[in-house]
C-alpha cells in the first residue's frame, strides 16, 4: 500500500465515522415516531410506518458504514493486509470474488457511497417523521 492509499483510507475512515452522528439522529426520529404512533390518535399511520421503515433501512446502512470504517482504519494501520482482508471477506461471504483485488480508491469510493445512502435515508426520514407526528388522518 502506498502512502497516498494509506492517507485515503484514513480520511475515508474518518469521514465514515460521521455516520454515527447520522445514526443517532435517525434513532431519535424513529423512537419519537414509535412513541407518538403508540400514544396519540392523531398520527398518520402510513407516514409513521414509512418513517420507521426508513429508519430501519438507515440502521442497516449505518452498521455497514461503521463496519467499513473499522476495516479501513485497520488496513491503514497495517493490522490487516489487503490480501488478508479479501481472503477473510470471501470466506465469510461478505465479498464476491469479482470485487477482490480492487484498488483502494474504488473501495473507498464504495464506502463513501454507503455514507451518501445513509445520509439520503436520514433526509427522507426527517420529513416523514415530522409529518407523521403533525398530520391528521
Amino acid at each position: 500500500m502506498t502512502r497516498q492509499e494509506e492517507i485515503e483510507l484514513r480520511v475515508t475512515a474518518g469521514l465514515l465515522q460521521q455516520g454515527k452522528k447520522l445514526d443517532a439522529i435517525s434513532n431519535v426520529l424513529t423512537l419519537i415516531t414509535i412513541v407518538v404512533l403508540l400514544h396519540y390518535a392523531h398520527v398518520s399511520i402510513s407516514l409513521a410506518l414509512a418513517a420507521i421503515v426508513t429508519g430501519l433501512a438507515q440502521k442497516y446502512v449505518a452498521v455497514r458504514v461503521a463496519f467499513d470504517a473499522t476495516l479501513l482504519r485497520d488496513c491503514a494501520d497495517k493490522e490487516i493486509s489487503t490480501a488478508e482482508l479479501d481472503e477473510v471477506m470471501l470466506a465469510l461471504k461478505l465479498l464476491p470474488k469479482a470485487k477482490t483485488e480492487r484498488p483502494w480508491a474504488l473501495r473507498c469510493r464504495g464506502a463513501r457511497r454507503l455514507l451518501r445512502i445513509q445520509t439520503t435515508l436520514l433526509v427522507v426520514q426527517t420529513p416523514l417523521a415530522t409529518l407523521a407526528t403533525l398530520a391528521r388522518y
